[in-house]
């Protein structure tokens, strides 16, 4: 069993959570400790997990270890306090938000793992590869390339001689990065915000400041394997600022907690078929269906 535990943050979204979920278990075998932090402002959402505290209904011990965390005291606490609990764990961390798709198998995860061996490994990147060449998947025209060639299947690179406008000089993705899972903890708990996007915004400031140069000064590099294994599929927005656009293909949080009532689930098959990934962001329709139909 591999030393790394899943966080899956989700808001608002079964229908989107149900489908990452089903991607971790079917395309990632070594997905054993996943731990769930859920932040609802829908009592409805909120009470379709009742009952599921184990998810034998989900993966039917597919997953050995899996936590629900209910969001109390604030989001900040919530996620400080289930980082403490990874970190006395866990070596590493991998963190996915709920409309996040494991698109393809990644049969082992140590080989990346071993990659952190390296002091100066920040972060393992699963949503970037070298076919991953769109940067904004709202212009076909700003391309993004790994900056140095894969060796033995993976590349390495320093993050801080990219532009930081650009995915390779983003060290901080909470759609498919690993990190080790003390880093994380203490650089959380070190910087102020309420929401998740708060989170992502200020650990980015952190990692450019004076306070990362003290601790963390050494850990410039970042890694990825030859294909991306994560795709972000944005087709609605929870999080406040609304300042992320949705592309052709958007769908309501309250039109998919109704299908998702309703008995329908994300058919991941139809979802990614004839589909080429070509970024870390990009827009899919989601194929709904009833299962055994």
């Amino acid at each position: 069993m591999s030393n790394i535990a899943i966080l899956i943050l989700t808001k608002d979204r079964p229908m989107q959570f149900d489908c990452c979920l089903n991607s971790l278990t079917k395309n990632f075998p070594w997905a054993s400790n996943v731990f769930v932090l859920i932040h609802n402002e829908t009592p409805e959402y909120t009470s379709i997990f009742h009952g599921y505290d184990d998810f034998e209904a989900y993966n039917n011990g597919d997953i050995p270890k899996l936590i629900v965390i209910p969001e109390k005291n604030g989001f900040k606490e919530s996620l400080v306090n289930t980082l403490r609990q990874i970190k006395e764990e866990y070596e590493y961390i991998l963190l996915l938000t709920d409309d996040t798709i494991c698109y393809r198998e990644l049969k082992e995860i140590d080989p990346l793992l071993s990659l952190f061996y390296d002091d100066d490994i920040f972060t393992v990147s699963l949503r970037l590869g070298e076919n991953t060449t769109n940067q904004n998947p709202d212009d076909a025209s700003d391309k993004i390339s790994i900056p140095v060639p894969f060796v033995g299947g993976t590349a390495t690179w320093n993050w801080r001689k990219e532009s930081p406008s650009k995915n390779t000089g983003y060290p901080i993705s909470m759609d498919g990065h690993i990190y080790r899972s003390e880093q994380i903890a203490d650089m959380t708990e070190r910087i102020p915000f309420n929401n998740l996007r708060e989170w992502e915004g200020e650990l980015v400031a952190a990692t450019r400041s004076d306070i990362f140069k003290e601790v963390y000064w050494n850990y410039s590099m970042m890694a990825c394997p030859q294909k991306s294994c994560c795709v972000n599929v944005s087709c609605n927005m929870v999080q406040y600022p609304f300042n992320i656009k949705c592309g052709p293909y958007s769908m309501t949080t309250a039109h998919l907690f109704d299908k998702f009532v309703d008995g329908y689930r994300v058919n991941l098959d139809k979802t990614l078929e004839n589909i080429h990934i070509v970024g870390s962001h990009q827009y899919l329709p989601l194929k709904l269906s009833k299962p055994g139909i």
